[in-house]
């Protein structure tokens, strides 16, 4: 055993020597990197930042008046398609690279190129794109801001979209009880505006002029400039809504900015979609706004003016006898259509906003489910000869749903089927080829006792059909 021992001993001694020197060395080499790169941080050239994983942010604004519907694309990176007046929120994108961005619309079999650019997105800031100018004359507006370290310190831009006027004007931005005198900013056509810092907080006003006029055309009235904003921007765009003027004003943060006292002249009509029910007047706070509207009937368009509105319907001929009375929100320089809809027994008012922009070599395609038959269907609008148990509806709807779809200038057939059944309910109609066209569909019980429903056409489908002059009736 001793020998044994003694034999065994100096193996384990020399085992646990290799042991603490490999361990030592590793030590060494770990505290020799440390060293390194502490002292690397005084040396010119290290930052911090280095370490992080790079990120740029952009927003796509869709600001072309005569476009479609259009896609960005941002090499191999695909963005949220966008309609007229219309703005992604940031997207986290990769910066520090040239990288090809290409914008575009679906013609019906393909994609159609509308611009196309090299952008290089600078690490950790805001990038906007703007698809502004005309499908003829495209314009690919582009800009990089800082993102806000401070609420103190928010930076916002004006852009002049409009191309449908060469008109110059004057933007007034003021906080409070500021007073109009020098113009924030003059700008032409497709002129964007330079940096202005501002603070987070309410009470801030933005008008606009023409230049060297003091007639204010528009006034927001007072809005909120959050805390979380980054890079506020407000666009001057071509007007297609019921104001008569030329031009209208959004604002986009990563949302929609709200102008709660925008008080822009609004419009409405009425669709009388209940199959049981007698003719009905309406009236909105207490305003006669239509008479004797008999089922499937639409009311002529009238003028309102925005906010929460009552809206209440009586059978004609008795005042006394309300059948419906509903709040609903009437949105600044909007056209709206407010359907009655359901039963007598269990009235319903819906509304949606009308899109009443003409897009050459385009359909605009608005449909309304207001059957009670089929509450819950499958719309298909198909090129002739074109299958549908080969294809993808255009839209899915529930009872009360409206949607609406542009679609490429071409001969088309739409068709109708219960959802749960795959049964045809209605259809096919026939859509004509026709640019600059506004359709409109409602689907609707043919009668209160009746088991079919009907496609009721109307807009340019039942002309003559021009909303502005009717709305001024």
């Amino acid at each position: 055993m001793v020998i044994m021992s003694g034999y065994r001993c100096p193996k384990l001694l020399a085992h646990l020597q290799l042991t603490i020197e490999i361990f030592m060395k590793r030590v060494w080499i770990i505290l020799s990197l440390t060293i390194l790169m502490s002292g690397c941080g005084n040396e010119s050239g290290f930052n911090e930042q280095d370490l992080r994983i790079p990120s740029g942010f952009v927003r796509v604004v869709h600001a072309m008046p005569d476009g479609p519907r259009l896609v960005t694309q941002i090499q191999a990176q695909r963005l949220p398609s966008l309609n007229f007046g219309e703005s992604t929120p940031y997207q986290s994108t990769i910066p520090e690279i040239e990288r090809k961005l290409e914008i575009s619309f679906f013609n019906g079999s393909d994609e159609t190129i509308v611009a196309t650019q090299t952008i290089n997105v600078p690490n950790g800031h805001l990038f906007t794109i703007i698809i502004a100018g005309t499908m003829a004359t495209p314009e690919i507006i582009t800009f990089t801001n800082e993102q806000p370290v401070s609420t103190d310190d928010i930076s916002i831009q004006i852009f002049n979209g409009s191309v449908g006027t060469s008109a110059s004007y004057d933007f007034f931005l003021t906080r409070g009880n500021e007073s109009l005198t020098m113009p924030t900013t003059q700008l032409s056509s497709l002129q964007l505006s330079e940096n202005y810092s501002v603070a987070a907080g309410s009470n801030y006003r933005l008008q606009f002029s023409g230049t060297g006029n003091s007639e204010i055309i528009w006034n927001s009235g007072l809005f909120e400039i959050d805390e979380a904003s980054s890079n506020p921007l407000f666009l001057l765009l071509d007007n297609f809504g019921a104001s008569s003027e030329a031009v209208n004003l959004i604002g986009y943060d990563n949302q929609k900015i709200v102008f709660p006292e925008d008080s822009t002249i609004s419009a409405i009509r009425v669709a009388h979609m209940m199959a049981d029910t007698d003719p009905l007047d309406i009236y909105v706070e207490g305003v006669l706004v239509g008479e004797n509207i008999s089922f499937q009937q639409i009311g002529s368009i009238k003028e309102v003016t925005p906010g929460n509105k009552t809206f209440s319907a009586t059978i004609t001929g008795n005042p006394e006898d309300i059948i419906l009375q509903e709040t609903l929100d009437i949105s600044a320089g909007n056209f709206h259509t407010v359907a009655l809809i359901n039963s007598i027994e269990e009235p319903l008012a819906v509304i949606n906003t009308d899109s009443f922009r003409r897009i050459p070599q385009a359909i605009t395609l608005t449909i309304s489910n207001y059957s009670t038959i089929a509450p819950d269907i499958n719309i298909f609008v198909l090129e002739r000869g074109q299958d549908p148990s080969d294809s993808f509806p255009l839209t899915q709807q529930s009872f009360g749903q409206t949607t609406i779809n542009v679609l490429p200038e071409n001969n088309y057939e739409l068709l109708v089927y219960n959802r749960l059944t795959n049964a045809l309910v209605a259809g096919p109609l026939t859509l004509a080829a026709a640019g600059n066209t506004l359709y409109k569909i409602y689907i609707i019980d043919q009668t209160d006792s009746g088991q079919s429903i009907d496609l009721l056409l109307g807009d340019d489908l039942d002309p003559p059909f021009e909303p502005r002059s009717a709305s001024t009736e």
